[in-house]
């Protein structure tokens, strides 16, 4: 389900306040395999249904829509309009949704460390978004085939309903100035100790998703 509506919500789920984090080390190793599982948002059938008209109204006008969109605060629902496609009831249904991950298949990683000491992502199949991701020394930028990202935040996501639930971690944006709209983060799972990895590349309605969960020793 890609609608923007409902990745705004799993954004604000699946990211919480900023929060002193841990070391990098922490959450990937130098170099190395690293294996783990392809995840993906799902929800219930009428949920799908709501969202499927949502993303259909909004592909009619994208214009509007982005203008429409552009006027939210970051991190916020976008308030219910008419052009969006759905009823009043059906938006209020749909910003509400109640997600979950389901597994899409196996994935590895591959992380080196290069001369400069940067840590080097590179990987096929689910998560071939990946390649070109680069981590310098010092960890405070990101580099991706889509530009640097420089915005870089500690995250302690506290709260249980999240679809991760609680974990804590870093998270590298662009500034959104210029399409398209990039996130990467990485963190570790409180209840269970596995590692996650985000990645998403969002360039008005179009969304490019990779959420992986992977075990840390």
């Amino acid at each position: 389900m890609r609608s923007l509506v409902v990745l705004t919500l799993f954004l604000c789920l699946l990211f919480g306040p900023v929060a002193d984090a841990d070391p990098l080390d922490s959450y990937l190793p130098k170099s190395g395999a690293l294996l783990g599982k392809a995840m993906e948002l799902t929800s219930s059938a009428e949920d799908q249904r709501i969202a499927a008209k949502f993303q259909q109204a909004t592909q009619k006008d994208p214009a509007w829509f982005r203008t429409y969109a552009a006027k939210v605060k970051d991190g916020d629902p976008l308030p219910y309009h008419p052009r969006l496609g759905v009823t009043k009831a059906e938006y209020d249904r749909l910003i509400n949704t109640k997600l979950s991950l389901a597994e899409k298949g196996a994935v590895s990683i591959e992380l080196k460390t290069d001369a400069q000491g940067g840590l080097e992502l590179s990987a096929d199949g689910l998560a071939s978004a990946l390649n070109g991701v680069r981590l310098p020394p010092g960890q405070k930028s990101a580099e991706t085939p889509h530009g640097k990202l420089t915005v870089y935040t500690e995250i302690s996501q506290d709260n249980p309903e999240s679809p991760l639930g609680r974990w804590k971690g870093v998270q590298w944006k662009n500034d959104g100035t210029s399409a398209p709209v990039v996130t990467l983060a990485v963190g570790r799972r409180q209840k269970t100790g596995d590692g996650i990895l985000y990645y998403n590349v969002s360039e008005g309605i179009n969304q490019q998703t990779l959420i992986v969960v992977y075990r840390l020793n």
